[in-house]
């Protein structure tokens, strides 16, 4: 107290408060409102606060008291209560074989008066044989998955010897795949085949195999001169021009269906070429300059000359049938050359 009649006597300020709080206060005092209880309100606000507090912290208290009171999980285990399943396993899980691995079912809920009913078991036996057999798709829907869509080139006919005649190295002046497969089935497909597909909005083929399955012709499809690096797989030419390599696809092996084809039809045209059907090559090359690949260029029919078996990927040397006409011709001969890098 002393403190702070210093401080007034030597403050301005304070001195000025403090007659200010007189005047107040003999005002209140005239008026009869003067109560001199500021320090009893803040002890009141004051113990307010700690009855509260303390009665959280009761409260908090018998929360923790009944919570410890219960266990904290349910788990029959944990809780160390007696257990009293309301099922119980299947006998033939017991005495026979073990579940299939891939599920984690222990026991079977089944009621409790049909434990000692043997044909409960039987009857059981035979309803998860009945699931298991009725998960796996038949044989006709299997096949009905296998049977391509009725717009896929799969099910169209080329007459070979026209797509040859019209297209051969003669770059076309569309780039894509599709292109090609829109173009050939115009240009070459059977008579049927176009009338029962001329509405058919688009055909449907696998833009990202390196094979493409008509249903009497394959095309295949490699690029020439692009970028490489130590992985790459390289088709090139050979025996002047006469002769390529081809790879399978990663997933193809030997015994691929379209594999054994492949091999199969390009036997047949080594043997006894033939004008209705056979293997074609389509061919784009990379430009350097531009740094993109070129419209693809039908390169003609390919006979099996050999492959390496047990290959990965399957590895192929095909003989261009074709190659004679190609180089007979100035203008197909020049577009050859500069595609195959023959002399």
């Amino acid at each position: 107290m002393e403190d702070e009649k210093d401080i007034t006597c030597t403050n301005p300020y304070m001195a000025l408060r403090a007659a200010k709080i007189a005047r107040n206060q003999a005002r209140l005092k005239e008026l009869g409102l003067y109560k001199n209880d500021f320090s009893k309100a803040s002890a009141t606000r004051s113990s307010s606060s700690s009855r509260k507090r303390e009665q959280g912290i009761e409260r908090k208290k018998t929360h923790e008291r009944a919570a410890a009171a219960e266990p904290r999980r349910r788990s029959v285990r944990i809780s160390s209560q007696s257990s009293n399943p309301d099922y119980v396993e299947s006998k033939y899980f017991k005495e026979g074989s073990p579940p299939h691995p891939n599920t984690r079912q222990r026991g079977t809920k089944r009621s409790l008066d049909t434990d000692d009913n043997p044909l409960h078991d039987a009857n059981e036996r035979i309803n998860l044989q009945s699931k298991k057999t009725s998960s796996k798709p038949s044989t006709s829907s299997r096949q009905q998955i296998a049977t391509p869509a009725a717009n896929s080139v799969r099910t169209v006919s080329l007459d070979v010897s026209i797509l040859v005649r019209k297209f051969l190295a003669k770059p076309l002046e569309t780039f894509g795949k599709y292109f090609v497969i829109e173009t050939s089935f115009h240009e070459a497909a059977y008579p049927e085949d176009l009338q029962r597909l001329e509405e058919a909005c688009r055909l449907s083929f696998n833009k990202f195999s390196g094979i493409q399955p008509w249903k009497n012709a394959i095309f295949l499809w490699i690029n020439i001169g692009g970028p490489t690096d130590a992985n790459s797989l390289v088709n090139d030419f050979s025996h002047n021009g006469s002769r390529v390599t081809w790879f399978g696809g990663s997933k193809m092996r030997e015994e691929s269906p379209v594999i054994q084809t492949l091999i199969r039809m390009g036997k047949e045209t080594a043997s006894t070429p033939s004008s209705s059907s056979g293997i074609i090559l389509w061919c784009r090359q990379y430009d350097l300059e531009r740094k993109k690949l070129l419209p693809y260029t039908c390169l003609g029919r390919l006979a099996y000359e050999s492959h390496i078996p047990a290959s990965q990927p399957v590895a192929f040397t095909w003989r261009l049938v074709d190659y004679e006409s190609m180089i007979g011709n100035q203008a197909t001969r020049k577009v050859f050359r500069e595609i195959s890098g023959s002399g």
